[in-house]
């Protein structure tokens, strides 16, 4: 009996059509299959990334609140019995910030040192009137947590953030600055038990665009002021993903970013889409091998 596939017999036109359609169904199938996994692997993908932004935030805020709690209760101390403030900030030491090593600061309304458990000499006249926490509330900033830094400590001698809360008469007249020194290593410490990944990386930024903090390469970075054009898309919502190259380190990462409510403090939570492109190239080439074990 005849056989239309031994050698050297050719296929009749209608068959050969038959094979062809049936391979460009296959074709188009293994296409939407990996259209769909790849638009559902992103989406997760996106959805993890948002996730561990919004806990780094969650997280950040309560740990900021405790510390502006703090802050509060200190300006009402040194306000209503300003001879036992290093008596409150020692009990506080004992307490509520027993394993915190931020140093607290009370600077008057002239700008100088009324009380710190920093390291100075006794009776030593410190200036920080200078500085930019207490220009910002001596200038009429409004009262609310401000974040300022980071900067060389005149009293540490070591780099730092401050967070600060102004003080007011019983008149509601300024009367000086309340504030924790902290290093930057601190700040990030709250936060950086989430897991990132080899090449993920977690910073924050003030509300001005400065590094304040990060979990790789941190004095590389520590401090870099980020342009109008590279920081001005974080300021338009109050979170959101996206995909671009660092403008600190060159690497190509999709962040999920969000400011925090109440405070001036931007996080940000950038993971590289590596492993996701390698998924996706993996699932590509198994649909390709299926295609060709089929047409072989």
């Amino acid at each position: 009996m005849p056989s239309y596939f031994s050698p050297g017999r050719r296929w009749p036109l209608g068959l050969l059509l038959m094979v062809a359609t049936a391979l460009a169904l296959i074709w188009t199938f293994l296409l939407q299959e990996n259209r769909l996994f790849a638009e559902e692997r992103q989406q997760r993908f996106e959805a993890e990334r948002r996730v561990v932004a919004d806990l780094v935030a969650e997280n950040l805020l309560r740990q900021l609140q405790r510390l502006d709690d703090v802050l509060l209760l200190l300006r009402s101390e040194y306000v209503a019995e300003r001879k036992s403030i290093d008596t409150t900030i020692a009990l506080l030491r004992q307490g509520a910030l027993q394993e915190l090593g931020a140093r607290i600061t009370v600077i008057d309304r002239d700008g100088y040192v009324a009380a710190s458990d920093a390291p100075h000499r006794p009776g030593e006249r410190i200036y920080l009137g200078d500085r930019d926490n207490f220009v910002h509330f001596s200038s009429g900033g409004r009262d609310g947590l401000y974040i300022s830094g980071p900067l060389q400590g005149r009293m540490t001698g070591a780099p730092g953030v401050q967070l600060s809360r102004p003080v007011f008469d019983a008149r509601g007249q300024f009367a000086g600055v309340v504030a924790f020194f902290m290093e930057p290593r601190q700040l990030t410490a709250f936060v950086q038990h989430q897991e990132l990944g080899p090449d993920g990386v977690l910073t924050l930024y003030s509300a001005a665009g400065k590094v304040l903090g990060r979990s790789r390469e941190m004095e590389k970075h520590l401090g870099k002021q980020l342009s109008d054009e590279v920081f001005g898309p974080f300021k338009q919502d109050s979170h959101g993903l996206l995909t671009r190259v660092s403008a600190l380190d060159g690497v190509t990462r999709t962040i999920a970013y969000r400011w925090l409510d109440r405070y001036p403090l931007l996080v940000m939570v950038a993971v590289s889409p590596r492993e996701l492109e390698e998924e996706l190239l993996a699932q590509r080439s198994a649909s390709q091998r299926k295609v060709r074990r089929l047409s072989g």
